[in-house]
């Protein structure tokens, strides 16, 4: 994973996950570095003309590998701090105005749908607590941009502690393709967790009781 750098500012962040097989490929960039008039804080989120012209030429190369592989679905991740989606989804006008410049943005490149990772509306320390009731007006509102032309996919929590809290599920289903779970981090150590343990199992543990019980596959 890299940055790219510009003088001393940091403004995006570059990354590659593939899901199922190579059949999806997820091209992630800070898409919350969005113009928001008086909102976010423009130094940080906004791309200079070099930064610009390099991401360019990264979405123009991941476009051309699907003329060697045809199944292949080209997706851009939208991620980035709490702060900034909460942001986001805090205006319809925000919201509004991501819908269409991701459009056209997947139309420019060649992409086949955005990949959503926010972690986690609501549940994290610097969330706000209209966060999950909010978030699906965003999936909605792409959903009636993007229609049956791009894909929709999240990141989703594992840990049922912060996915009943973060999450109205409901709202996939209606909105969203796929839902990948982030299953890797059940078994982080903490206070109230003092062992050890795989960090992505199968099933739970000898032992395990309540929600500590369901922190597996």
């Amino acid at each position: 994973m890299d940055e790219i750098r510009d003088q001393s500012k940091w403004y995006a962040v570059l990354g590659i996950v593939i899901f199922t097989a190579g059949v999806l490929l997820a091209f992630a960039l800070l898409w919350v570095r969005m113009k928001l008039p008086g909102s976010l804080p423009p130094p940080p989120y906004e791309l200079g003309r070099k930064s610009e012209d390099v991401l360019s030429a990264i979405c123009i190369g991941f476009s051309e590998l699907k003329q060697r592989r045809k199944d292949l679905k080209l997706l851009v991740c939208l991620t980035g701090p709490n702060p900034a989606f909460s942001i986001l989804v805090s205006s319809p006008t925000f919201i509004s105005a991501l819908a269409d410049e991701s459009s056209a943005y997947l139309k420019k490149f060649s992409f086949d749908g955005i990949d959503i990772d926010w972690e986690f509306p609501t549940w994290s320390r610097d969330a706000h607590a209209t966060d999950r009731a909010k978030f699906p007006l965003l999936l909605k509102a792409l959903r009636q941009k993007y229609g049956a032309e791009f894909l929709i996919t999240l990141a989703g929590a594992g840990p049922p502690t912060i996915a009943k809290t973060a999450y109205d599920v409901s709202s996939f289903n209606k909105y969203v393709d796929l839902v990948q779970v982030m299953n890797y981090d059940y078994h982080i150590f903490s206070a109230f967790f003092p062992f050890v343990g795989f960090n992505a199992p199968l099933r739970k543990i000898k032992g395990e009781l309540a929600e500590a019980a369901l922190m597996n596959s």
